[in-house]
């Protein structure tokens, strides 16, 4: 086992841990070193807790040492960085990488070194393209779905064509400084979206409505034909995450959840349809999203 190491420091929900933890993967790999996950961010503001443990991943902690030690300026900074990097023999290329921007950072990330700790947001297919098949392997559940999912696992598998329709609110609407920053699709992007896959498949369409907000979802889901609005659970965002990705084709919202459920489909004949604006107008001015969706993605 190698005694080098790479750090990747976890925050926010599911999606945002998951893109976290499949960078820091990549690195690892390609550089030939353990993984370790710094946790230390949750619990602070009370909002967010750590989720990967649901996953097919065997969790290596940093210690709060190490992160610490790493944050302090390691072996230039103290007594503890020095004794913390002669035992992990991680030398002088330590550090923390800080993703500059939210596009792909061509020039900067293949430079990462071992010690490093990695924090930003890694929301592009290319950090981790590499390992695509491993991560898809990681991201299997550990344990079955409740009743329920069973149930609508159940019901996809019956369909003809099943497409899953993500509608995130929550945050998004219920936090002005959230929404400001976010904003939310638009019941005519869906209508838009549901156009177009309709055009796409030849087959009698299923929708299954997922979303934080059943009543919004309920409404939306009474103008279509046939549609399931699925129940899912506050408590087990994992488990709507995967029945999305169950579905043979994805219509997603602006969030790093849906974009997951999307992505774990590893059909090669699947469509995913997202939407061309992941930020409000003034956010998107600011944020450079051009690699946040794999190619064949359809944008709207």
């Amino acid at each position: 086992m190698t005694s080098l190491r790479i750090y990747s420091q976890l925050s926010g929900g599911l999606g945002n841990q998951m893109f976290q933890f499949a960078a820091g993967v990549s690195a690892a790999h390609r550089l030939d070193c353990a993984l370790e996950l710094d946790v230390s961010l949750f619990g602070v503001d009370g909002l967010r807790s750590f989720l990967l443990e649901r996953f097919c991943i065997d969790v290596a902690v940093a210690s709060g040492v190490e992160i610490e030690a790493l944050r302090a300026g390691l072996v230039s900074r103290g007594r503890v960085g020095q004794l913390w990097s002669q035992a992990r023999g991680a030398g002088k290329t330590d550090k923390i990488y800080r993703q500059p921007g939210f596009h792909f950072d061509a020039q900067g990330w293949p430079k990462v070194g071992p010690g490093s700790l990695l924090v930003g947001y890694f929301q592009s297919e290319r950090y981790f393209a590499d390992v695509a098949p491993q991560i898809r392997d990681l991201f299997r559940l550990k344990h079955p779905v409740s009743e329920g999912g069973q149930k609508v696992f159940a019901q996809i598998r019956s369909t003809d064509v099943a497409v899953a329709l993500h509608i995130r609110r929550g945050d998004y609407v219920g936090s002005n400084k959230v929404n400001q920053v976010h904003g939310t699709c638009s019941p005519d992007y869906y209508r838009r979206a549901i156009q177009i896959m309709g055009g796409l498949t030849e087959k009698r369409v299923t929708y299954f409505v997922f979303s934080d907000d059943t009543v919004y979802a309920a409404e939306f889901a009474a103008e279509l034909d046939c549609a399931v609005v699925v129940e899912g659970s506050v408590e087990r965002p994992w488990e709507d995450m995967i029945l999305i990705a169950a579905c043979h084709h994805q219509i997603i919202a602006n969030s790093s959840f849906s974009w997951w459920g999307a992505w774990l489909n590893d059909r090669d004949a699947k469509i995913v349809i997202a939407p061309r604006n992941w930020f409000q107008r003034d956010a998107m001015l600011i944020n450079n999203t051009v690699d946040l969706y794999p190619a064949d993605w359809i944008t709207l």
